[in-house]
C-alpha cells in the first residue's frame, strides 16, 4: 500500500485527541491503544489545520448551518411584516400609531398576524422558542440512502452521520522508511528535538497537506470541510478531515440537505453517475500520486508508491495484512 484516500469512521473528538471538549486524559490515550499505535509524547504536534472546537456532529452540522437558518427564519418574518403592514393605516387617534383596517367582507377589523413559532428554526430571537427541526435531524435519514455504494475491496463503508470522514496518507511504513525524504522528515517528527520536529512539521504541511487539502475544497465546493487534523502520533503522519455534503439551492429534505452522491454528482458532472463513488476515490489517489510525483523538497522528491493504499495501515491489527500486500 502507498499513498491512500480513504473513507473513514471515527468521531470528531478522537480526530482532535479531545472528549467533550477536553484534552484526552492517559485513560482515553490507553483505551484507543488498543487499536491504534499512538504515541501520547507526539500528540501536541497534531496540527489542528480547521477545528470542531469540542462540538458534537450534531451541534457542528447546525452551526454550519445557522446561517441558512437565520435566513429561512428571516422569510417568514418578513412575510408577516408585509401582510401585517398591507392591512393597516394610521390610527387617528393616536399620531404615529397604525391600526388594522377593516376587512370589508367581515365588517370588523383584520387581526394582526404573529410568526408561527412551529415554522421557526431555534435559533437567533428564535433560540429558545422555535421548534422547526434542526438541519442534522433532517439531513441524517436522508444523507444515509447514499452511504452504501461505496465499496472497497474488503468492506462496504456505510457512514453511521451526516459527515463523511477521509483520511489521507502519503505513504506507508515501508514508504515513509526507505524514502529518504520521508524518512528525514520521520526521524525529525519522532526524535526528541521538539524545534526540528515542528519544523518537519511545517515543512511536510507546506508541501503536501495544505495544497492537497486547499485543492479539495476547490474542487468540492458541495463537500464542505468541517474539520481537518493532520497526526503525527500514530505511526506514519497523516491528514483526517470531515466533509458535509450540501448544495446551496437544492431542497431535498430541507435547506439544502443532498445525499453524499448528489454531493459529488453536483461537483463531478464528468464522473459516471452509477459509479461515482468509486471513480471519486480513485480521482483522489491519482492526485496524490501526481502530488507525490511533483512536489520536491529541496533536491529530492517523495518516490511514488506501487499503488493506492488505506488509512488501515495505521491500525496494529493491519500490520501483519500490510506486510503481505507490501510483500505481493
Amino acid at each position: 500500500m502507498a499513498q491512500g484516500f480513504t473513507a473513514i469512521s471515527t468521531s470528531l473528538g478522537e480526530a482532535e485527541r479531545v472528549r467533550d471538549g477536553k484534552a484526552w486524559t492517559a485513560k482515553d490515550y490507553a483505551e484507543h491503544q488498543k487499536y491504534y499505535n499512538i504515541d501520547p509524547a507526539r500528540s501536541k504536534l497534531n496540527s489542528v489545520l480547521i477545528s470542531a472546537d469540542g462540538l458534537n456532529e450534531r451541534d457542528l452540522v447546525n452551526r454550519f448551518m445557522e446561517p441558512e437558518m437565520l435566513a429561512a427564519n428571516q422569510v417568514q418574518i418578513d412575510k408577516v411584516k408585509r401582510w401585517n403592514d398591507a392591512h393597516s393605516e394610521p390610527d387617528p387617534d393616536n399620531p404615529g400609531k397604525t391600526r388594522m383596517m377593516m376587512n370589508p367582507d367581515k365588517g370588523k377589523r383584520y387581526g394582526k398576524r404573529s410568526i408561527n413559532k412551529t415554522r421557526m428554526f431555534p435559533v437567533g430571537a428564535y433560540k429558545d422558542k422555535g421548534t422547526k427541526q434542526m438541519p442534522y435531524d433532517t439531513f441524517k435519514s436522508y444523507i444515509q440512502l447514499g452511504n452504501a455504494r461505496g465499496k472497497e475491496a474488503d468492506s462496504t463503508r456505510l457512514r453511521t452521520g451526516v459527515l463523511q470522514q477521509y483520511a489521507v496518507s502519503w505513504g506507508n511504513s515501508d514508504e515513509w522508511q526507505n524514502d529518504p525524504t520521508r524518512k528525514a522528515l520521520l526521524d525529525a517528527i519522532q526524535g526528541d528535538d521538539l524545534t526540528r520536529a515542528k519544523q518537519a512539521t511545517q515543512i511536510f504541511e507546506g508541501a503536501y497537506v495544505k495544497p492537497f487539502l486547499e485543492q479539495f475544497q476547490t474542487e468540492n465546493p458541495s463537500l464542505h470541510v468541517l474539520q481537518a487534523v493532520v497526526h503525527y502520533d500514530e505511526t506514519n503522519p497523516h491528514l483526517q478531515f470531515s466533509v458535509m455534503p450540501h448544495v446551496a439551492g437544492v431542497e431535498s429534505g430541507g435547506l439544502g440537505s443532498t445525499s453524499y452522491t448528489k454531493a459529488l454528482k453536483t461537483d463531478h458532472p464528468e464522473l459516471h453517475a452509477s459509479k461515482i463513488i468509486g471513480e471519486f476515490y480513485e480521482s483522489q489517489h491519482l492526485k496524490l500520486r501526481d502530488q507525490i510525483k511533483t512536489t520536491k523538497l529541496g533536491k529530492s522528491a517523495m518516490i511514488l508508491g506501487a499503488r493506492p493504499g488505506s488509512h488501515k495501515s495505521h491500525r496494529v491489527d493491519q500490520f501483519a495484512k500490510m506486510e503481505e500486500d507490501n510483500a505481493k
